[in-house]
């Protein structure tokens, strides 16, 4: 199995302008805000009260119901200290299936019980656990980016909530150091662990935490892209503070080896050596301290840092004919609203474009679409909800866009093909929070489609037309706000429904997950 992280699907029949509802998955008013998994018939997907589910692709009935914390923790911890799957469901290939967890409670303000960042294997006939492995010791460590598998092993992603908690005076922080794990796929067995942040007193964060990371077969290679710091020493911060510029600041935390905050990374499978990192940023050593209105204490480590994670691993397209030459092409979105693409073989920037304002909540993140030719599809959250004039806007778009907004970007150049506004009032409620769906109808002539879901309260997914960006339909999979990457299999459309972290978006009232005939 080869992950390049495209997001795009074929549609065996036309993509009708009002797809019908299928079916509607029970979850009890659980919001389910990860990408749902279609394997050999049946739907995989976990859910925010702690269960992991499988269904019947074609009806929705329920095959089985499980528990993630009993699976985990045989006996359970309490019901203040669940596990949860953020993560969409693995395909092992030999039966079973990968899941990442987290605890329920993300430890706010409180201190989690016991560790929480498992990779897990269950045998999908059944929901038996194969093994669990505890990628990570820290009691804050989350698995939130979902595991890529290849040839005999696991590759995924380590977070942590860290950042957050520090807003909340839990614990002195910071700790933490991010990484990227294989494991044997057979056993859980630790095969190496390539830590994004030095080995060094002071120095915390640059978590992996968006999708799955992209494999590159011919380099025996994996792309990942990480977040920011969460602290660096005080003479650092002291630095920053007396910096003139950003390349003096550049040079404060690069003071030491291996501080990978906001980078995309190339990393030999076999080895778990560093084959090329590049940083994006200046600097960026945020916790939730900096959010005044959130945290409880003032102890930001450096005031002037965005929190521009990259929310999500690059896509990688090997190949790509760019006019007379063939190029293998890495594309990444980042939180800034900045797009990069980047020389799979080296690490160079072959290009970075502006697409709109970013955030703390984004800008881009938690994955993008391609249609796998020439065309990268990114969604911008614009969570700060400012006035972004969008370049080469799509027919029926308005030239300004105040909420959430898709883009279309050129593989090659970084050209902005087209950008349309979410067609929502914008709000909250019109944030594109969740990676799109690319779509393409069978045949020669097939129309192709870019499926954007969004936070507003009906959980409308807004389809817009992938060659020009006008709006084709808008899908209503709620009640209940949708982050949740659309999955295409066989002509349906399968999506979770529900979102309500951080006060954000809208919770479930009833159903989860919401299946459309396209």
């Amino acid at each position: 199995m080869v992950n390049r992280n495209l997001r795009s699907a074929i549609s065996p029949g036309r993509f009708r302008a009002a797809p019908q509802t299928v079916f509607q998955v029970d979850t009890q008013g659980s919001d389910v805000s990860a990408a749902p998994t279609v394997i050999n018939g049946f739907v995989f997907f976990g859910d925010w009260t702690g269960f992991l589910y499988k269904v019947d692709a074609i009806t929705g009935a329920v095959a089985w119901k499980k528990n993630v914390t009993e699976l985990v923790w045989p006996g359970g911890v309490g019901a203040t200290n669940k596990l949860v799957t953020r993560t969409a469901v693995t395909d092992a290939g030999n039966g079973n299936l990968i899941i990442g967890t987290q605890v329920q409670s993300q430890g706010l303000p409180g201190n989690p019980t016991g560790n929480q960042g498992y990779v897990v294997s269950l045998k999908a006939s059944d929901c038996t656990a194969v093994w669990k492995t505890l990628v990570d010791p820290s009691p804050y460590a989350v698995v939130t980016a979902s595991p890529s598998v290849y040839q005999g092993a696991v590759y995924v992603g380590v977070s942590s909530m860290e950042e957050l908690v520090d807003g909340f005076g839990v614990e002195e922080c910071c700790s933490f150091r991010g990484s990227v794990v294989r494991l044997a796929l057979d056993t859980g067995v630790k095969v190496w662990q390539f830590y994004t942040a030095p080995n060094v007193p002071g120095w915390s964060g640059n978590a992996v935490w968006g999708s799955a990371p992209a494999i590159d077969e011919a380099r025996g290679w994996v792309y990942v892209a990480t977040g920011n710091q969460y602290s660096a020493p005080k003479s650092v911060l002291e630095c920053l503070a007396n910096s003139a510029n950003n390349e003096q600041k550049f040079a404060c935390v690069n003071q030491v080896e291996n501080n990978w905050f906001n980078s995309i990374l190339a990393i030999d499978m076999n080895t778990g050596v560093l084959a090329w990192g590049r940083r994006v940023s200046f600097f960026d050593v945020w916790t939730t301290t900096c959010i005044p209105f959130v945290s409880t204490v003032t102890d930001c480590p450096f005031v002037e840092s965005p929190d521009y994670d990259f929310g999500q691993a690059p896509l990688y397209f090997p190949g790509t004919q760019c006019g007379s030459e063939t190029k293998d092409i890495l594309v990444a979105g980042q939180k800034s609203g900045w797009g990069y693409g980047i020389n799979a073989a080296t690490g160079a920037i072959l290009w970075k474009t502006y697409t709109g304002v970013g955030s703390t909540s984004g800008g881009m993140q938690w994955g993008s679409a391609s249609d796998g030719v020439r065309t990268v599809f990114y969604q911008n959250a614009n969570f700060a909800f400012k006035d972004v004039t969008l370049t080469n806007p799509a027919p029926g778009s308005p030239a300004i866009a105040s909420g959430g907004f898709g883009t279309a970007v050129d593989i090659c150049t970084g050209a902005i093909k087209w950008q349309a506004a979410i067609p929502i009032t914008p709000t909250t409620k019109s944030a594109a929070a969740g990676p799109p769906v690319y779509i393409r109808e069978l045949g020669a002539n097939g129309n192709e489609y870019v499926v954007y879901p969004t936070l507003s309260d009906e959980g409308k997914l807004v389809a817009f037309n992938a060659r020009t960006g006008e709006h084709y339909t808008t899908l209503i999979a709620g009640p209940g706000a949708s982050v949740s990457g659309p999955a295409v299999v066989n002509g349906y459309l399968y999506v979770g429904v529900g979102y309500s972290r951080f006060g954000f978006g809208a919770k479930a009232v009833k159903h989860g997950l919401t299946a459309f005939r396209l």
